[in-house]
Order: structure tokens, then C-alpha cells, then sequence
């Protein structure tokens, strides 16, 4: 016989409206123990095949900063020293399939780009983003201790053009490279790289999220900001708690905080797998919350 499939939100909303976990037990089925881990947002929706793990909402997860001091705050870099690796000796691809990420999934359901499968990049966090960010201390990257994150420079630029090109040969119809899962854009000829490639591989289309946003006072923002104005149908960045109005993210801490034009991320919100069962981010340019966690 087929499990039966418990609807999460449903759990939730009656636990907001203080009913007991036998009485919701009574609407929904279930275990008692097993509502109680999804009231604690401890179990996340059901997975599919759109990544190898359950996606967690971030319901009843407390969010942890380093103290302002650590090393890695003041020093720029990563707190997993070790993680960081060489591209150049490194023996598996630099992009990685979606599928090993919970949060993003390996192909896109719905939308424009649908069925074009997702590969992601990791850098190393704070080494190539600006001290600006306002994530600086509370970057998520602060419990991603098993994430490979790689050095920049060149030899990450030449693997790069070389894989990017290998997959637009490979997926004839499209796919999508999501950027920078940790890590920003670090200089001016590595943006110029993903023009480049945009211009070469018409199947390869980008989405992503950038500190880069201060154009008048940061040349590697300046040419962000031309590139992604002149592609945003393929290069959809967005510019993370910019003041603008489009295109943009807003940090809260509580989806109370959102803007009335914002629209809180469906995923950590329990509402929906995974980037790739959700689309809003290169969809729509109105602002997205983000809950900082």
C-alpha cells in the first residue's frame, strides 16, 4: 500500500492555530513523534529526484554567527581552511550537478528554462566577495564545512571556459550554472570571462546573487551591473540588499520583516522543494527575502 503523504504546511498552520499534536494528528494521520519533528521544521518536504537529500524550511532552526572576532571574520576567508582547493590539481569537475544540493535540485520543472539541468560553482567565502556584504559574519557558508570551495585565479577560469563549453555541447537545449552558491564575482576579467561565455555557449544560461552591486565605487560591480543589464534573460543576477527596486534581494530576519513588494523564498519556507521546483529568481524581478539563517 501506498504512504500516505502528509502535507507539511498543512501541520503547520494548525499547530499556529494552537491545536494540540493528537488533534492534528486527527486531520492529518501520522505519527505523533513525526509531527512533532515537522512542527520543529526538523523534516522538510518530501523528497523527489530533484536532489539526493530532504530540503529543509528553516521553521523552528535558530540561526548561528561567529563571534566578530574569529579569524576567518577578520581575516577574509573561509572558516574551512582546508576545504579550499586547487583547480588545477583538482580531479573532479569543477561545476557540480544540482542534484547534490538539496536547496537547488538538478533540473528546472517550470518556467522558460524548464528542463535544463542545473550545475553549480563554490568558491571560498569572504576571499572573493566585498567586505560590504552584509553577510559578512552570518554568511551560510559558516555551516558548509563538507563544501568544496575553489581558489580563484586562473587556473579556476580556464576550467571553467573549458567545462562550460563541454556542457553547452552536451545539453543542446539549454542549462543553467548556478553561480557562486558561496563566494562573489572577485575582479573585473573574471566577469568578462562569463560574458565571453555567454557569447559562445547560447545554451548556457546563469542565475545568482551579488554583493557587487555598488557600481560608482567598485569597478568589478560597474561591469556586473552592464552585463547583467544587457542579459538578464540568461544572466539573471540578483544584487543582494541593493536599494533598488527590481532584481534585487532584501535580508530579514523574520518573514515579518519582508517589504510588501518582496516575495520571502518559497524554499525556506518549506513551500517548495528546491531552486529547481520554484523558478521565482530568474522569473520574476521583484525583490526576493531571504531569511538570514
Amino acid at each position: 500500500m501506498r504512504a500516505r503523504t502528509i502535507n507539511h504546511e498543512q501541520v503547520r498552520a494548525l499547530h499556529a492555530q494552537s491545536l494540540t499534536v493528537p488533534q492534528i494528528k486527527a486531520h492529518v494521520g501520522g505519527s505523533l513523534a513525526y509531527l512533532r519533528l515537522i512542527i520543529k521544521g526538523k523534516v522538510g518536504v518530501k523528497p523527489t529526484n530533484h536532489s539526493r537529500q530532504s530540503a529543509l524550511s528553516l521553521a523552528g532552526r535558530p540561526a548561528k554567527i561567529p563571534a566578530f572576532d574569529t579569524p576567518a571574520i577578520v581575516e577574509g576567508r573561509t572558516v574551512y581552511r582546508s576545504t579550499v582547493v586547487d583547480p588545477q590539481s583538482y580531479r573532479h569537475d569543477v561545476l557540480k550537478s544540482g542534484f547534490n544540493s538539496s536547496k537547488i535540485g538538478k533540473a528546472v520543472t517550470k518556467g522558460r528554462w524548464r528542463c535544463f539541468p542545473i550545475y553549480t560553482l563554490t568558491l571560498e567565502e569572504r576571499a572573493t566577495c566585498p567586505q560590504s556584504c552584509r553577510h559578512w559574519r552570518s554568511c551560510y557558508g559558516n555551516s558548509m564545512q563538507h563544501a568544496h570551495r575553489l581558489a580563484r585565479g586562473a587556473a579556476l577560469e580556464a576550467r571553467l571556459a573549458q567545462e562550460v563549453r563541454a556542457l553547452g555541447r552536451r545539453h543542446r537545449r539549454g542549462f543553467v550554472v548556478r553561480l557562486h552558491v558561496l563566494g562573489d564575482f572577485y575582479s573585473v576579467p573574471y566577469v568578462t570571462l562569463w560574458q565571453q561565455l555567454l557569447a559562445d555557449v547560447p545554451q548556457l544560461h546563469v542565475f545568482e546573487f551579488s554583493a557587487r552591486w555598488d557600481a560608482k565605487r567598485d569597478p568589478i560591480a560597474a561591469a556586473l551591473v552592464r552585463l547583467v543589464l544587457a542579459n538578464w534573460d540568461r544572466f539573471a543576477i540578483r544584487f543582494s540588499d541593493a536599494p533598488i527596486d527590481e532584481c534585487s534581494t532584501v535580508s530579514v530576519e523574520t518573514p515579518l520583516q519582508a517589504p510588501a513588494e518582496a516575495i520571502v523564498c518559497p524554499q525556506q519556507l518549506g513551500r517548495t522543494e528546491a531552486c529547481a521546483t520554484c523558478g521565482l529568481c530568474w522569473q520574476s524581478k521583484r525583490p526576493i527575502a531571504f531569511i538570514t539563517h
